[in-house]
């Protein structure tokens, strides 16, 4: 899966606009998602990207790593340890590794 939208400069846009409390947000897909049934319907690789322009807040997801956060490769019949998220909220930064078990 990836992301056609365009607003301004920023592509790959999953979703963008205004939240009902009058966010701006995007929703940028950062590398294609992809997935399979091996592992549940776990995504096997990916990013995306959440920005809140309004509160100057950024979530980073990656899909496919290790325990460790790092980008894992997949092979056949295999799958990975989780996800990561990545999040910045006025200029302070942290991140957190999430087993898909």
């Amino acid at each position: 899966a990836e992301g056609i939208g365009n607003n301004g400069t920023t592509g790959s846009l999953e979703n963008y606009g205004t939240a009902r409390n009058g966010d701006i947000f995007t929703s940028q897909v950062t590398t294609p998602i992809v997935w399979n049934a091996t592992c549940g319907g776990a995504v096997l690789q990916g990013g995306v990207t959440i920005t809140d322009v309004t509160k100057n807040i950024n979530l980073k997801f990656t899909y496919g790593v290790d325990a460790n956060g790092n980008i894992q490769t997949v092979a056949a019949n295999s799958c990975p340890y989780g996800w990561k998220l990545e999040w910045t909220a006025n200029a302070a930064t942290n991140s957190k590794v999430f087993g898909y078990n």
